[in-house]
Formats: C-alpha cells, sequence, structure tokens
C-alpha cells in the first residue's frame, strides 16, 4: 500500500526493491539498520577482500553448496 502510492522515502522503498546488490557490506556499529551499503566504497575494499577470503574459505571446508543455482523445477 504505502510502496505502490509512492508514500516511502528512499531508504525504505529499498526494501522492496526486486533485486539485492551482488554484495554488501555495512558497519553494523554506526549504521545498525544497513541503510548504508558500503561494498563499492574505495575505502572499505580490503575489507570487503578480506570477508570474500573468509567466506570462500568457509564455502570451500563446509563443502557448502550455495555457491550453486538451485534447479528452478526443484520446488521450495
Amino acid at each position: 500500500m504505502y510502496f505502490s502510492s509512492g508514500k516511502l522515502n528512499a531508504v525504505q522503498a529499498r526494501v522492496f526493491e526486486p533485486t539485492r546488490p551482488e554484495e554488501e557490506l555495512y558497519d553494523v556499529v554506526n549504521d545498525p539498520h544497513e541503510i548504508d551499503n558500503l561494498a563499492k566504497s574505495g575505502r572499505h575494499q580490503k575489507t570487503l577482500e578480506r570477508m570474500r577470503a573468509i567466506l570462500d574459505n568457509w564455502i570451500e571446508e563446509t563443502g557448502d553448496k550455495g555457491q550453486f543455482p538451485e534447479d528452478p523445477i526443484v520446488d521450495s
């Protein structure tokens, strides 16, 4: 109702966007509501690279299959 009627501000409307950014990085201490995505910020590239490495390592260690798209025929 509020989204379709244009009553939300830009931050509130983001919740209803059909797609999310490929990567998200937030300063949860200073931005607990995760409003400002820092993933594209040049200042935070080293942190983003470190977090990518941690995730890649975890995927390898656990054999996580979340990196592979599911067959669209599979019902959830």
